[in-house]
């Protein structure tokens, strides 16, 4: 379903009374600096390999926008961040990278490039075990059935 509100207003009719619903969502792409690195790589080859593409709804990127979107079904709506640490090596980052919807989307060239030139764009944020910080910033969104 595209329509975000008609999919809440859904969930909402087949809760019991005083029902929960909770979801885990995305937040953030990648945490840290490594973030940064990733998209000053990836946008310009985006840029040449991928059509626009809308990607949602907007109002699904801020607690505001979760709070809007579960106000009319839900009460107590209870929005919390949350950070997954995760520490890869750099090859262990782009194998995650490639599963991801935009790499996918990528021609086999672009796709190397931005491989080529991701892997040593962060090489400069290894730790000392070869290992770059980062992890994924998701949202956790809880509310009860009004």
């Amino acid at each position: 379903m595209d329509n975000i509100d008609q999919v809440l207003g859904e969930i909402r009719r087949v809760l019991r009374s005083e029902g929960h619903v909770a979801a885990v969502v995305g937040r953030t792409f990648l945490l840290g600096e490594v973030n940064e690195v990733f998209l000053d790589v990836f946008r310009p080859i985006a840029r040449e390999d991928l059509p626009h593409l809308s990607f949602g709804d907007s109002r699904t990127r801020t607690e505001a926008g979760w709070t809007e979107l579960l106000k009319p079904h839900f009460k107590e709506v209870l929005i919390e961040d949350v950070d997954v640490g995760w520490e890869p090596t750099p090859e262990q980052l782009w194998q995650s990278l490639t599963e991801t919807y935009d790499i996918d989307r990528l021609s086999a060239n672009a796709r190397e490039r931005l491989r080529s030139e991701l892997l040593r764009a962060v090489s400069y944020l290894r730790q000392s075990d070869g290992k770059i910080k980062t992890g994924w910033g998701l949202r956790l969104v809880r509310a009860q059935a009004a």
